[in-house]
This record gives C-alpha cells, sequence and structure tokens, in this order.
C-alpha cells in the first residue's frame, strides 16, 4: 500500500489566511463563484420546499443533496486549483476536474449521503422515542429549538449530531479537495485528512467553528449562501494546500 502524503502542523491563525485567500479567489470571478452560490441557494430551497411538511421526504431529499453537493464543492476546489495554477476558470476547470475524479467523486458523495441519511433518520427515532408528532422542518426546529430543550431526548440529540459532525469534519476536511488534485482513493484521501486534524487540533476545532458560524450567518441571512459558501469552498482549498505537502509529481502551489 502506498505511504500517505505528507502532512504539515499548522498554526491557527492560519485559518484567517484560508478566508482571506478564499475571498480573495470570490474576487478574481466572481460569476463562476456566485454561479455555485446560487445553485446551492436553489438546492436548499428545493429542501426546504420538499420537507416542509413531511418528515420521510425530508430524510430523502437531505440525502440527494448530500449526495451531489460534492460537485458543487468540486467545481469551487476546482476553481481555487486552476486560479493557482495560472490556468483557465469556469465551466472548464469544473469539467475537467470531475472527468479526473467522478469516480472518487460519486464514491465520497454516497458516502455523505448515507451519513446525512442516518442522521435524518437517528432524529426521527429520537423524536419517535419521545412520542411526539414533529412534522416537517418547521416542527422538528420547534421540539429541537423549543419545546425539546429541558427534555433527555434533546441533549441525545444535541450530543449525537456533535460527534456525527465530527466525524464527518474530519474525514471530509481536507480529502475533498485532495481527491481533485492527485491520483488517490477515497480511503486514504479520508485517511490523510484525519491525520491531518488529529496533527492540527487546536487549528482545525477553530477552523470547524468558523465554517459553522458562517454556514449559521449564511442560512440566516439566506443570500449569504449566495456569497459565504463559494468563499469558505474556496478557503477550503487553501486549508487543503497548507496542510498536506504538495505532491511533487504536479505542480505546486504557492503559500504566499
Amino acid at each position: 500500500m502506498a505511504a500517505l502524503p505528507a502532512t504539515r502542523l499548522v498554526e491557527p491563525s492560519a485559518t484567517l489566511r484560508w478566508l482571506a485567500r478564499g475571498w480573495r479567489d470570490f474576487n478574481r470571478i466572481p460569476l463562476v463563484s456566485l454561479g455555485h452560490g446560487l445553485a446551492l441557494l436553489v438546492a436548499t430551497a428545493a429542501i426546504v420546499a420538499i420537507g416542509r411538511f413531511d418528515a420521510a421526504l425530508l430524510a430523502g431529499a437531505f440525502s440527494g443533496f448530500v449526495l451531489v453537493a460534492p460537485a458543487l464543492c468540486f467545481g469551487l476546489y476546482a476553481n481555487s486549483r486552476a486560479l493557482e495554477r495560472g490556468e483557465r476558470t469556469g465551466v472548464r476547470a469544473c469539467s475537467l476536474a470531475l472527468r479526473r475524479a467522478a469516480r472518487p467523486a460519486l464514491r465520497a458523495g454516497m458516502l455523505l449521503a448515507l451519513t446525512g441519511s442516518v442522521w435524518v433518520l437517528l432524529s426521527s427515532l429520537l423524536v419517535a422515542r419521545a412520542g411526539l408528532e414533529v412534522g416537517g422542518i418547521e416542527g422538528y426546529l420547534r421540539f429541537f429549538a423549543v419545546e425539546g430543550a429541558d427534555s433527555a431526548v434533546f441533549w441525545m440529540w444535541l450530543l449525537a449530531g456533535a460527534l456525527l459532525a465530527a466525524l464527518v469534519f474530519g474525514a471530509t476536511a481536507v480529502s475533498l479537495p485532495m481527491l481533485i488534485d492527485r491520483d488517490v482513493t477515497v480511503g486514504d484521501a479520508v485517511r490523510t485528512s484525519i491525520r491531518a486534524v488529529g496533527e492540527n487540533p487546536v487549528t482545525m476545532a477553530l477552523w470547524a467553528a468558523i465554517i459553522m458560524m458562517l454556514v449559521l450567518v449564511a442560512v440566516a441571512t439566506v443570500i449569504g449562501l449566495v456569497v459565504l459558501v463559494p468563499v469558505l469552498g474556496y478557503a477550503s482549498w487553501h486549508a487543503y494546500r497548507e496542510l498536506v505537502v504538495a505532491d511533487p509529481a504536479t505542480r505546486a502551489g504557492t503559500f504566499g
């Protein structure tokens, strides 16, 4: 079995550098960036519309979204990679990246879809265990944010969500951009990601908190999805470039 790529130790202040570079990439290709953001906004609106009144449909809609979400992320990574290498951006960069990494991208999407399905089903089981009928998205929000705040079910749900989110973050922090940058298996990419996170616990915990905070702001403002999520996608590429030592077989990016 081939050795995993080497990883670096990175200081917590690097998170601000990643965000700054993500914002720089957004401004260098604003139309491409806004296109990805609008696609995400449409997908999010579709999930809300489908699952608004029916929790069963919510599970399927959410899982379907998580299945295709890596394609949107890969487009962002591909464009940051193209900017870094002085290549053409836009549809060409996205199509080349997806063509090169189609199979691992599909496998990664399926793993994420499975994880999303487990989470939605777990939430439904916890609510059913409490003997409550919450309906669709509005019911879930009402129960978990208001009515269930003092119940054991709520704290079980919160703990399960935190553990699952930590696992997903550890497995995907650098694995998704790595899949379009190198000829590696999903397993090797995930193991490299887990190692990079494990070697930089403070930096990556801070990075996870920043991502969560900005995503919450994006969702709360709706239109923020169009800007903040692309910036985070580009920033995640730069996080990968600093955390994982460049493949000598490819052109190295700069950190300046």
